[in-house]
């Protein structure tokens, strides 16, 4: 086996690595000291081995450090009782002993910290494909509820609207909301109301919309606008009315109408 062919067996990085046998260790530092290219290839896989450790270090464990040490141990005893190892020379092997020890615990530290390294990337990925998953799940369920809700009101127009004593009020945007509208269902026998205002903007923060009912020339609260959900619910009970309308109030709702925040009126034909 040539120079050339060491290079390329993989015994080098083995030996790098501190994986290599007693006998691949004990052989590499004698070869070193007589060939430039082994020392250069040796050096240049050592380099490499901690540019990337370098990049990806964590710093191992008290306990890691000791198995390591131990196998060490064990594999410098192997090596001074094994008799195939008898043709090197005490002075010849102790040095490469050495380095192979010192170069063993590097190589092994390396090889962890990476390891570690990739083992927390890992978990890092897993937890936030996990938590994007989570996310979208949530945002489809929130999707399905919404379009429950809203084919629940629209069944409750339906159902009002072929109902022979249920009226209907159409309510037109004011002067400030010219495309603003709802509907108001007036119940002729029982003079319960309904409103349905899901086509009005989405009442701000400590806002509710709040239901009108003229009588004799005077505003009568007919009750909250709470949401689209609730269309099938009563507000109030109007006995009779001229007209309705629908104002901005501060959430809870006032006992008069603010006319500067009036969005639709209509009046019972």
């Amino acid at each position: 086996m040539n120079t050339q062919d060491i290079i390329s067996s993989g015994i080098i990085e083995s030996y790098v690595l501190g994986t290599a046998s007693p006998e691949e260790v004990a052989m590499l530092g004698c070869m070193q000291q007589s060939f430039p290219e082994i020392k250069a290839a040796v050096l240049e896989a050592q380099q490499a081995l901690e540019g990337m450790a370098s990049h990806l270090a964590v710093t191992p464990s008290a306990g890691l450090k000791e198995k390591i040490w131990d196998r060490i141990e064990a594999e410098t005893a192997t090596i001074n009782t094994d008799p195939d190892t008898t043709t090197v020379t005490a002075a010849q092997a102790a040095e490469p002993l050495k380095a192979g020890k010192s170069i063993a615990w590097k190589g092994w530290a390396m090889a962890a910290s990476i390891l570690l390294v990739l083992s927390v990337a890992a978990n890092i990925y897993y937890n936030q494909d996990n938590t994007q998953k989570e996310r979208e799940l949530a945002a489809i369920t929130a999707q399905k509820n919404e379009q429950a809700l809203k084919m629940a009101a629209a069944e409750s127009r339906i159902a009002m609207l072929n109902q022979p004593d249920m009226k209907v009020v159409r309510l037109k945007g004011a002067e400030n909301h010219a495309t603003a509208h709802a509907m108001v269902f007036w119940n002729e026998q029982t003079k319960e109301v309904y409103l349905d205002a899901a086509a009005l903007p989405k009442a701000p923060s400590g806002k509710q919309y709040q239901l009108w009912a003229m009588v004799n020339g005077k505003p009568v609260d007919a009750g909250l606008y709470t949401s689209e959900a609730e269309l099938g619910k009563a507000l109030s009970t109007i006995p009779q009315a001229e007209a309705f309308a629908i104002t901005l109030e501060n959430a809870g709702g006032s006992p008069v109408p603010t006319l500067s925040q009036l969005y639709v009126i209509g009046t019972v034909s």
